[in-house]
C-alpha cells in the first residue's frame, strides 16, 4: 500500500489511473473521513440524568439515538450531530451543559459509532438525519420538526446542511449553529495533504457543504476558531457568506483550535442564539 501511494506522487499523471485502480479506494476513504469509535457507551454511566437511548431501525442498520431532557422547564430543542472523531459518548459534557441550560438534546449517531450497526457513508447518514428529523417528535417534545435547532459539530455541519438541502424552505428549522464547518472533503483532501486531484477526483463521499450553502434559509450562527488545526477558517468563513439569510452572525474564536470554541466568551452567544431562535 505505501509503496503504491509514494509511487502516485512521482509517476507522471497519465501513469496514475493504473495505478488507482490497484488501490482499495473506498476502505481508504471510510477510514479517513469516518474514524469513529464503535463503543457503546450507555448515558446513565456519564451522569446524564433521565436520558434514553433509542434505536431506530432501518433496513440496513440499527442508529443509536438518545434524548436528553432538560433540567427544568425546557425553553428548545437541539439536534445535534457530532464530529467523526470518537462518538456520543464523547460530547456527554455538552450535552450536560444544554441540559443545564434548559434545553432538550436529540443526538443521533453514525452507523459504526456509539453502538450503531451499518456502514458509514454521506448517503446513509443523510437518510438516517433525514428520518430522525421528521420523527423527531416522537423521541423529544416538540409540536413540528421546525420548532428545532441544528448543531453541526465539524463533520456533523456537513450532515446538517446535507440534511437541510433535502428539505423544502417550509419544512426546515428555526435555525442553525455550524461548528468549524469545511467547504467539502476533496477540499479538505487538498488542504492538509499532497495527494494529488487523480486520486482526489475518486473520491466518492464529497460532502459538498458550500454548494449547498443556500440551504441556509434560517438564521445561522457559525463557531471557527482561528487557530483550528484541522479545517481552515476560511472554510467557514465561505460557507457563512453562502448563506442567504441576512440574519447570520460569524464567531471567529480568538486562539481557538478544532475542538476549542466552547469556551467562556464564546458560549453567551451559543445560548443566546438558541433562546432566541428556538424558544418555545
Amino acid at each position: 500500500m505505501k509503496i503504491l501511494l509514494t509511487l502516485l506522487f512521482f509517476l507522471p499523471i497519465t501513469a496514475h489511473a493504473g495505478l488507482l485502480d490497484l488501490l482499495p479506494l473506498k476502505a481508504i476513504e471510510r477510514k479517513m473521513i469516518y474514524p469513529l469509535s464503535p463503543e457503546h457507551v450507555d448515558p446513565a454511566r456519564l451522569g446524564l440524568p433521565n436520558t434514553t437511548e433509542h434505536r431506530i431501525d432501518h433496513p440496513s442498520a440499527s442508529i443509536v439515538v438518545w434524548s436528553v431532557p432538560a433540567t427544568g422547564k425546557s425553553r428548545a430543542t437541539v439536534l445535534y450531530f457530532h464530529g467523526n472523531a470518537g462518538n456520543l459518548a464523547l460530547r456527554a459534557e455538552r450535552f450536560k451543559q444544554m441540559q443545564a441550560q434548559g434545553f432538550d438534546v436529540l443526538a443521533m449517531s453514525y452507523r459504526g459509532s456509539s453502538g450503531s450497526t451499518g456502514v458509514p457513508s454521506e448517503t446513509a447518514i443523510t437518510n438516517d438525519a433525514l428520518h430522525l428529523y421528521l420523527n423527531a417528535g416522537k423521541y423529544v417534545p416538540l409540536r413540528a420538526p421546525r420548532n428545532l435547532i441544528l448543531y453541526g459539530e465539524s463533520l456533523g455541519s456537513a450532515v446538517a446542511i446535507a440534511l437541510l438541502a433535502k428539505l423544502s424552505e417550509a419544512q426546515r428549522p428555526s435555525g442553525v449553529i455550524l461548528e468549524a464547518p469545511f467547504s467539502s472533503i476533496p477540499d479538505m483532501a487538498r488542504a492538509v495533504t499532497d495527494v494529488p486531484d487523480t486520486l482526489i477526483s475518486r473520491i466518492s463521499d464529497r460532502w459538498e457543504s458550500l454548494s449547498r450553502g443556500h440551504a441556509l434559509t434560517m438564521p445561522t450562527l457559525v463557531l471557527h476558531g482561528t487557530a483550528d488545526e484541522v479545517t481552515p477558517m476560511r472554510m467557514g468563513q465561505a460557507i457563512f457568506k453562502a448563506a442567504p439569510h441576512k440574519d447570520k452572525n460569524f464567531v471567529a474564536v480568538k486562539g481557538g483550535s478544532h475542538s476549542g470554541t466552547w469556551r467562556s466568551d464564546t458560549m453567551p452567544k451559543l445560548w443566546r442564539f438558541i433562546n432566541t431562535y428556538g424558544a418555545y
